[in-house]
């Protein structure tokens, strides 16, 4: 099962919603509420599809790994 490995902007800890498989993104997004969804600058550009880390994490763990293995 592939999991992100954090990316860090001043201190935070993200991933980018567009660097999962489509199945794991779509899922995300519709475990999110829409203010899990952060807006991130680097160098002028905003990337607008980055989760907090621990957010991702928690769903990884608690939904992900139950989704695709209900018995686990």
């Amino acid at each position: 099962m592939f999991k992100l490995t954090p990316q860090f902007l001043e201190g935070l800890k993200f991933i980018r919603i567009s660097e999962l498989p489509s199945e794991q993104s779509q899922s995300l997004i519709s475990w999110l509420s829409r203010k899990g969804i952060l807006t991130l600058s680097v160098d002028g550009v905003d990337m607008e599809d980055c989760v907090d880390y621990e957010d991702y994490d928690y769903w990884y763990h608690n939904y992900l790994r139950k989704e695709l293995n209900p018995d686990f």
